[in-house]
């Protein structure tokens, strides 16, 4: 009978304890079930490039969908990712994460004696390399870029090239393909087609150049005439008709 008396004090202790455990543990099994079930197990990618290789997101795997920052998760991928236009990052839950990107496109290429930039409409850096593969149109200038200095991802701050760049888009959609550009100076734009040259300048107004090159492009397709080469540089336009 004693025993029992003294058994009770400790079955009381017990149980205490017991339910303190109990309590303590329904929380960190709580979070530890919330944490397996909205742990990121799939990952779809949405692109249009199919051969652009996303960097930085198998770092993602496992995460808690349920805590995720959508937009710091954007601005990490967008910084492993210079070459991305626009990204979107959306959840679905109980597990999977949608990442749509952009890529910005190769619009032409910076040669030069022993390295090659792909540049997009923009200016901007995509890739980089000892030698051109890509059929684009390849502009030569008049200064050399350092193959170390240029990352990818950088803008080139050249207003020479990024005028270039723009009258070569201006010739391209007005139907007329572009192969090579000479910068020669910066009233000196040469670009050339396989059978058309065309000589635009970074110092004279842009948009007065556009106009008077589609005026008389336009013009000549209405008269049935082929175009040898456009010359805008200077206060009347030069022409040359093809023979």
């Amino acid at each position: 009978m004693r025993f029992k008396q003294s058994f009770k004090p400790f079955l009381k202790r017990l149980s205490f304890y017991l339910i303190v455990i109990g309590v303590c543990c329904i929380p960190f099994a709580t979070w530890l079930f919330i944490s397996h079930f909205f742990a990121i197990r799939n990952i779809e990618i949405i692109k249009k490039n199919k051969d652009f290789n996303l960097n930085g997101v198998t770092t993602l795997s496992r995460q808690n969908l349920l805590i995720l920052d959508e937009k710091k998760i954007a601005d990490i991928l967008y910084e492993a990712n210079p070459t991305i236009s626009r990204i979107t990052v959306t959840k679905k839950y109980p597990a999977t994460l949608i990442v749509t990107i952009d890529t910005f496109e190769p619009f032409a290429v910076l040669g030069q004696t022993d390295s090659f930039f792909v540049l997009s409409q923009d200016g901007r850096v995509l890739s980089k390399s000892r030698q051109n593969s890509l059929n684009l149109p390849v502009l030569t200038y008049y200064q050399k870029y350092p193959f170390e200095s240029v990352p990818v991802g950088s803008h080139l701050d050249s207003h020479d090239i990024l005028t270039s760049l723009y009258f070569i888009n201006l010739a391209q959609t007005s139907g007329y393909p572009i192969i090579s550009i000479d910068i020669r100076s910066e009233n000196v734009i040469a670009l050339h087609g396989e059978s058309t040259n065309f000589l635009f300048s970074a110092v004279k107004e842009k948009a007065l150049q556009e106009y008077q090159f589609m005026t008389i492009a336009k013009q000549f397709k209405i008269e049935g005439k082929k175009i040898s080469t456009i010359d805008v540089r200077f206060d009347k336009p030069v022409v040359e008709v093809a023979q």
